[in-house]
């Protein structure tokens, strides 16, 4: 076999002999940024930290606000896809009183209307009461956190459903937690068609009357699972394709870290999010994430989670393999939930091209032994190269695998 040196992509392959497979592996060549920006929106407290969000997105003011409960995250998972349609940003209050925090930020950025995420019990009749003296004031909730998210998706409305590949598409989430929904935030609210965002229902270990009523009067054609087997089962996903009349896209990965890469990977493939800016999420808490959804939609930023000590290496990796196109990585939340060590980390890491990731994005064929004489040639096609000059390089078979399809080298 021939090498060609050029510059763009490396085609790594190797090729059996008297009856080895031959078998190629392609990966595209990252360059990274020679410097990514750190950055950090955060507050004293979670309410504080809301309101900075909400000015830095919005810094010339919000018609519309939304409320959700600080303490508790169920009415509010739906939230982002809301804040996409209003195009209105997350702020955060307790039960009984709104937060001076979130008061000041209220009187800044000036809005009409704000809608209440949630019942009584996460935002008490007596904290709207005084809030309709000001704005007008629309509660959005259900007997339970499943009514709740049906609820919302009302107030979102049928004409603004999101098309995904041509199909009015819903996400679902698990309703028991709250990491794959909030990853999905920034998705949800940007939406992947022309116009229009993606209603965020929940489910638990079945579908709930009221999701399945929702999915019945947004005319959803199509749902996009956000999450594993462990948090959406695969009884649900079968309920939920029968339902719609279509197969379940499912963005999934080994835990909560590695769901929001997979999560954050489809917003750049699908749904117009850019990897100019990422966001830098606590996956141990929600508050902050809750906000950074609609932050995530206005400046087209994909979020991903971090443990509040150190980057998880799935975070790791979604930095790594998209590094040529990282200029900056914002931490939403304070050192607590984001450290400066976890900060610190993501910044090297987009700095950093990966080296052990970078083909598996390629599909090379065929993927079928064969026997070759020592002059026998055979052709390959390589899909998903998007430069025209490559490397062609060969490695031993014991460092390469296969993976349904997909060649990809072993660590």
């Amino acid at each position: 076999m021939t090498t060609r040196r050029r510059a763009g992509v490396l085609i790594a392959g190797m090729l059996g002999l008297v009856g080895i497979g031959a078998t190629v592996a392609a990966a595209p060549v990252a360059i990274a940024q020679a410097d990514v920006t750190p950055g950090r929106v955060a507050g004293v407290n979670r309410f504080d930290t809301a309101a900075k969000i909400a000015a830095a997105a919005y810094p010339g003011g919000a018609a519309s606000v939304l409320l959700a409960n600080g303490r508790t995250f169920p009415d509010a998972l739906a939230g982002s896809a809301l804040g996409g349609a209003k195009n209105a940003p997350l702020l955060l209050t307790e039960t009984a009183t709104t937060p001076t925090e979130t008061m000041t930020a209220l009187q800044s950025l000036k809005p009409t209307t704000i809608y209440l995420l949630g019942g009584t019990n996460a935002i008490s009749q007596a904290q709207q009461d005084e809030l309709a003296k000001t704005y007008t004031v629309t509660r959005v909730a259900g007997a339970d956190r499943y009514a709740t998210a049906g609820a919302i998706a009302d107030q979102i409305g049928l004409v603004n459903v999101a098309n995904l590949n041509g199909k009015r598409t819903a996400f679902i989430a698990t309703g028991l937690n709250f990491a794959d929904a909030l990853a999905g935030g920034p998705l949800a609210a940007a939406g992947a068609g022309a116009a229009g965002v993606h209603p965020v229902l929940l489910v638990n270990s079945d579908v709930p009357a009221a999701t399945d009523s929702a999915l019945t009067r947004l005319a959803i054609q199509q749902v996009v699972v956000l999450g594993g087997t462990t948090a959406v089962s695969e009884a649900v996903a079968d309920k939920l394709a029968a339902k719609t009349g279509n197969p379940v896209i499912r963005y999934a990965g080994t835990n909560r870290y590695d769901t929001a890469a997979k999560v954050a990977q489809a917003g750049l493939n699908s749904y117009g999010l850019i990897a100019s800016e990422v966001l830098l999420a606590s996956g141990a808490d929600f508050a902050d994430a809750l906000a950074a959804g609609p932050f995530g939609f206005k400046r087209t930023a994909p979020l991903i989670l971090t443990e509040p000590a150190s980057l998880p290496p799935q975070s790791a990796a979604f930095l790594e393999d998209n590094s040529s196109a990282i200029q900056k990585v914002t931490a939403v939340g304070g050192t607590a939930a984001v450290s400066a060590n976890a900060l610190t980390q993501a910044e090297k890491a987009a700095e950093t091209p990966s080296n052990d990731r970078q083909n598996e994005g390629i599909q090379v064929s065929p993927q079928s032994a064969d026997s070759l004489a020592n002059s026998g040639t055979r052709s390959f096609v390589a899909n998903g190269i998007t430069s025209a000059t490559v490397d062609i390089v060969l490695v031993p078979c014991a460092n390469v695998s296969n993976d349904n399809g997909s060649t990809k080298f072993v660590n």
